[in-house]
């Protein structure tokens, strides 16, 4: 893996380097002047992490920030500082806005265990295809009908483990889907399933699926959780059609979980309908992505949620902020206020998984315990979760960050 190191100080560059080099296969180049490192950055035709400093030559690499669109090839951002975390923070955001979805911040003084997780997590979304090919455009609407109609879309399952006894308690479906031999996830398919009215007819299949093979399993200990988007809860049947399709595969229907992914100012009687009618037929409800700006206090009040999902920005930015970690500890607190299970996503590190441990969450969902799979490797997966959750015994000495 080819690794860009931009720090101008010249004994931490050779400090990082050294720590660089000794990840497997590592290749690295470092730089002390942005304009060295852009000049590498624009020559660079194979997939590159690009580590930097942010306190350098008067904040320059703020500037270099838009300048990364424009290299499809960067595969993942490290920021470095001794600043304070909030603004680490704040620079790591502003290069996601920019299209670059694996970005991480480390505070200075670097441990070198530290900076290799973080390189393993990165070249691990690589694999899976998550930041490859992001020149590549969304499918078409007319694309999409044709993989619904063929049946291409897959349902892929990742275990949600519980903090309280270390058991895998369910499971959420993630659509996939193969084309040309690659395998795509929702953010190259839902927009034009929504835009060409196919969504719901997409949820539906993806539900009956994935019943029909968690049907097969000995006994129905697992939950199944599934996203929906708002605008199938506008459909006047969406309740009878998700009931039709639980009781069809003899799936108890206590264990199915919706989770809905959008919020609207605009509170829809259809909506709230199918939502009551949902929890007077037993189904759980998930408020999805909270506290991402896409879910907030007003679904909570007039929604009948059973279950709140932390957002991965959040759980991602545990281990850089004081802040960070204090709302994550509200949500929490609010979540059992609220009598809702409370579960956190998008958890990729050991150190995250610690973090929420000793926070109380109730449930842990992320690559960190076990990556999407097809329902052949489920019970693979499940005894993988179940022992990285067994070994998740260390406790934290403090919740404050370290800041150089």
């Amino acid at each position: 893996m080819k690794i860009l190191l931009l720090e101008d100080d010249v004994l931490q560059s050779q400090i990082l380097t050294t720590a660089l080099e000794r990840y497997p296969n590592a290749n690295v180049s470092s730089f002390t002047s942005v304009d060295e490192c852009l000049i590498e950055i624009s020559v660079t035709d194979e997939p590159f992490i690009f580590v930097t400093d942010i306190n350098i030559e008067h904040a320059a690499i703020v500037d270099l920030i838009p300048n990364l669109r424009s290299f499809p090839n960067v595969v993942g951002v490290i920021l470095l500082s001794g600043v304070h975390p909030e603004v680490l923070e704040s620079v790591r955001l502003l290069i996601e806005l920019v299209g670059i979805e694996d970005t991480f911040s480390l505070q200075k003084p670097i441990n070198q265990i530290d900076l290799h997780n973080t390189l393993k997590v990165i070249e691990t979304d690589r694999l899976q295809n998550k930041n490859v090919n992001r020149t590549l455009s969304k499918f078409t609407e007319f694309h999409v009908q044709e993989l619904l109609l063929d049946g291409k879309f897959q349902p892929y399952f990742q275990p949600q483990i519980s903090n309280k006894d270390s058991i895998v308690e369910g499971v959420e479906v993630l659509g996939r889907v193969m084309v040309d031999g690659m395998i795509y996830g929702p953010d190259r398919f839902v927009e034009p399933l929504i835009n060409s009215g196919l969504i719901t007819d997409y949820t539906y299949y993806i539900l009956d699926r994935s019943l029909k093979l968690m049907s097969q399993r000995d006994n129905h200990d697992l939950t199944v959780s599934i996203n929906v988007e708002y605008c199938s809860l506008l459909k006047a049947e969406f309740c009878e059609k998700i009931i039709e399709i639980v009781d069809r595969h003899q799936f108890p229907r206590d264990k199915l979980i919706i989770e809905m992914t959008e919020n609207h100012s605009h509170v829809s009687p259809t909506v709230l309908s199918n939502l009551a009618k949902l929890r007077i037929c037993m189904i759980e409800l998930s408020i999805d992505n909270y506290g991402a700006g896409h879910s907030g206090l007003t679904e909570l009040i007039n929604f009948p949620f059973t279950e709140l999902k932390i957002d991965r920005i959040q759980v991602e930015s545990l281990t850089q902020s004081i802040k960070s970690r204090n709302i994550v500890k509200a949500i929490i607190m609010m979540a059992k206020v609220l009598h809702l299970t409370c579960v956190a996503e998008g958890v990729e590190t050991k150190e995250q998984a610690r973090i929420l441990k000793e926070l109380g969450i109730d449930k842990f969902q992320g690559f960190y315990f076990a990556k999407p799979v097809a329902f052949y490797e489920l019970d693979n997966a499940l005894d993988c979760a179940r022992n990285i959750a067994f070994n998740l015994t260390d406790k934290l000495e403090s919740l404050e960050p370290k800041i150089a």
